[in-house]
């Protein structure tokens, strides 16, 4: 249970990071347990412009990890 929560607290930083880096301004998921979406495509725009290869290739990367990172914020938000 311990190591459940280290693990929750290590992701919330890293992607609390990751998300400062990409110029997003706004938490990923709403406290009402949305998700925001224009914060997500955000993220997603600020990870993108940091890689190779083609646009099409980077967003779509990007875009998966963008709601990975929201989807574990929101699980992190909620414990």
């Amino acid at each position: 249970m311990a190591a459940q929560a280290y693990r929750a607290t290590v992701n919330a930083a890293r992607i609390e990071t990751i998300r400062s880096q990409s110029g997003a301004r706004a938490k990923l998921w709403t406290m009402a347990g949305g998700f925001d979406r224009r914060a997500i495509m955000a993220f997603a725009v600020g990870n993108a412009r940091c890689e190779r290869g083609t646009w099409r290739e980077r967003m779509a990367e990007a875009l998966k990890h963008a709601w990975a990172c929201a989807h574990a914020a929101r699980r992190a938000g909620a414990h």
